[in-house]
């Protein structure tokens, strides 16, 4: 066993792909107008791509749903996306995530997407600390 952590942007939880959360207006639809897909199994793919770490150019959210909010007040009201992509297509912005393509897994509400992604996120933060100690007092 690895005591190597896996961060959260390119952990699969024993499968191909990185789960990501994110939220769009009532009509599926983000930054700059652009319109996601509201079908399960949807492709998407982020027309502007750019690998360079920095916002923009590409197609944002929070893998497993961690760090929600980092970088975008959540919109509680909005449809709420969950899309999965490959590690390599992935890039770390600190929090959030942005990512070149995409599979749409879950169109719905923030309470039923949070809870799609729960099994992954709490697997994540189960092998993040394996092996951690943690002590009280002096």
């Amino acid at each position: 066993m690895s005591d190597q952590i896996i961060p959260a942007h390119q952990w699969t939880n024993g499968g191909s792909e990185v789960l990501i959360l994110r939220c769009c207006d009532a009509n599926g639809k983000s930054h700059g107008g652009f319109q996601w897909p509201l079908e399960i199994g949807g492709t998407v793919e982020a027309p502007d791509w750019d690998p360079k770490s920095a916002c923009g150019c590409g197609l944002h959210g929070w893998p497993w749903g961690l760090s929600m909010g980092d970088g975008k007040e959540p919109n509680w009201a909005g449809k709420w996306i969950v899309f999965a992509a490959d590690p390599a297509d992935i890039v770390n912005l600190g929090g959030k995530v942005k990512a070149k393509r995409g599979t749409v897994r879950f169109v719905g509400g923030w309470q039923e997407a949070s809870n799609f992604v729960l099994s992954g996120q709490i697997a994540w933060v189960h092998q993040a600390s394996r092996g951690a100690a943690s002590a009280t007092g002096e």
